[in-house]
């Protein structure tokens, strides 16, 4: 296969927004799919930088750039993405954070209370700003609601968008929807290898046709 000469944005697992100095909120985003995402492309021959919270992301062939919450990763979005073809934010960022309480949170002193308070929304920025740059994002839900999947696509401005289920997270085998321009794609006990070359692939597609 001939190399492909693109240069793929992949952000993969999870933000991590720090309460106090010790405590944070996160999810159970492993970055499992976003990072086979990046080594499919960097098999293909693409130029591959993949921004995540999780260190041992880095390897040979992968320009990865660390952040820590989700406003850290927005700035690198915002700094990175004209440089790039393709976008694919596989990401599970935090929709909130908590307002950051300096030092270690005493228990002694009483429950404390949690303020929260949204984060950026990445992918609707990168839509807003993509140019030519060919986007595709997750829309992680409890069930497979193809209707809301659609409604996200076009708010976001998005090329595609892979519909991935709850129950996925962590797991090396995939039901997964994707929805592009052409059509609604649906995928059973797919492998998270074979997932990956499936979003990829499509990426290359669109962008081709775009």
């Amino acid at each position: 296969m001939a190399a492909v000469k693109k240069s793929v944005l992949i952000t993969a697992g999870p933000t991590i927004e720090y309460w106090d100095s010790v405590r944070y909120l996160t999810n159970r985003s492993s970055g499992k799919t976003g990072l086979e995402i990046a080594r499919y492309a960097r098999k293909l021959g693409a130029r591959v930088t993949l921004v995540s919270a999780i260190k041992k992301h880095a390897e040979t062939g992968l320009r990865h750039i660390i952040i820590t919450s989700a406003r850290d990763m927005f700035k690198v979005i915002k700094s990175e993405l004209k440089e790039h073809n393709i976008f694919i934010s596989a990401a599970a960022v935090s929709d909130f954070y908590p307002v950051y309480q300096k030092g270690k949170i005493d228990k002694r002193k009483g429950l404390p209370k949690l303020k929260l308070k949204k984060n950026p929304d990445i992918l609707k920025w990168a839509g807003r700003n993509k140019d030519n740059c060919i986007i595709a994002g997750f829309s992680l839900q409890e069930k497979i609601d193809i209707k809301k999947a659609v409604i996200k696509k076009k708010e976001k401005n998005c090329d595609i968008i892979v519909v991935n289920r709850i129950n996925n997270l962590d797991s090396n085998r995939k039901a997964f929807v994707l929805i592009s321009d052409t059509g609604i794609e649906r995928y059973q006990d797919v492998d998270i290898r074979e997932m990956a070359e499936i979003v990829v692939k499509e990426c290359l597609k669109t962008e081709k046709n775009s």
